[in-house]
């Protein structure tokens, strides 16, 4: 029988090393560590830079962009608290910086396509946590 705690919707663990990262998408913001000696960005965020292995980092805002890099489609219960959104895709997101994130596409399972353009949008699960998730990039339209 479940219980109403295993049936909760799984949360992030908090490190003092993604703190920042979490803040920020409380407050709307893509945040991510970017080098200071080589400038690379990186996720998830760690204490040394994996292109240099520097230590010197400051957390920046992304423009939020990317392109759907893989994904899959979840049939199966994997954690009670999201069995009421089966079947939903988890994505791997590309993002214009260059780091690969794992995530959401708000967008009909079947229609995903690799290289899809996606932006950023926040959800917030809980009160302690948002969490990004990807949404198709509006089409611009050209006035001629």
């Amino acid at each position: 029988m479940a219980t109403a705690e295993s049936a909760a919707r799984p949360l992030p663990r908090v490190r003092e090393i993604d703190r920042e990262y979490w803040e920020g998408c409380r407050q709307g913001e893509l945040r991510l560590q970017r080098c200071g000696s080589c400038q690379e960005w990186r996720f998830p965020p760690e204490p040394r830079c994996p292109n240099c292995l520097s230590s010197d980092f400051r957390w920046e805002v992304t423009s939020g962009r990317g392109k759907v890099w893989s994904w899959i489609v979840m049939h199966r219960k994997y954690f009670a608290g999201l069995a009421d959104q089966l079947p939903y895709n988890v994505a791997l997101i590309q993002l214009e910086e260059g780091p690969l994130m794992m995530s959401n596409v708000e967008y009909p399972n079947d229609e995903i396509q690799c290289e899809m353009p996606v932006v950023v949008f926040f959800e917030q699960i809980s009160d302690e946590f948002t969490i990004p998730r990807f949404r198709p990039t509006p089409v611009e339209l050209k006035v001629s």
